[in-house]
């Protein structure tokens, strides 16, 4: 056999030798490429589940939020008519005219105009956690409300109202940015339930006299 030939079966055999390197990496990588797509799939199908079941805890705790917060806002905002609901009994104690004893519902919703220009002003929405606000400014309501059982006088309690209505700013608004962040669907149902709990927190110190005036009056009737 000349040297030709022998180089032609050797190139053959190298050409040979190549092709199954090349058909074993092809097929070594076709399946390490089929073990790559199965854990992409697998990390996908993980990462759908835990987004669906943090979705599930998210939804059941917002509604959770919104039942607090709303029963929080009716408490909160029953101080607006507080000492308004009781004013016949301020009239006989300190002799009010009904000029002055408009004034202890007007002084309040000044008081409001007064905490929300100076929440405005100080940034304090941006400054203060909305829960934090909210929760300081209902107990210096409440303190304020209650100080009128020791006010010795009208222009003491003038005092205490504004301060009252002053407070409230801090209620209401953060109420409605918390209701906001939660809520980023159904928003306008959440919104009206904060409305709601507002417009019957108003209402409840008149509820309160008026279901004591009838317990009152059945008593009397009693033989």
């Amino acid at each position: 056999m000349d040297n030709s030939t022998r180089k032609s079966a050797s190139s053959r055999d190298n050409v040979a030798t190549a092709g199954l390197a090349a058909g074993a990496d092809g097929a070594a990588g076709v399946a390490g490429g089929g073990v790559g797509v199965g854990l992409v799939i697998e990390r996908a199908l993980t990462a759908r589940a835990n987004f669906f079941a943090m979705s599930a805890d998210l939804y059941s705790t917002r509604w959770r939020v919104l039942t607090l917060l709303g029963f929080a806002e009716l408490l909160g905002m029953s101080l607006w008519f507080s000492a308004s609901a009781v004013t016949p009994a301020l009239r006989s104690i300190w002799g009010l005219s009904t000029g002055e004893a408009g004034w202890l519902t007007t002084i309040v919703q000044l008081g409001f105009v007064g905490g929300t220009a100076t929440a405005a002003v100080l940034n304090l929405a941006d400054l203060v956690p909305a829960g934090r606000l909210f929760s300081a400014s209902a107990l210096l309501g409440a303190v304020a409300n209650a100080g009128i059982l020791a006010a010795p006088g009208f222009k003491s309690a003038l005092i205490l109202r504004f301060l009252t209505g002053f407070s409230l700013a801090g209620v209401y608004p953060p109420a409605m940015k918390m209701i906001a962040t939660w809520f980023r669907t159904e928003r306008g149902f959440a919104i009206g339930v904060i409305v709601g709990a507002l417009t019957v927190g108003k209402a409840t110190p008149y509820l309160v006299r008026r279901r004591r005036a009838g317990r009152g009056t059945r008593r009397h009737n009693v033989p």
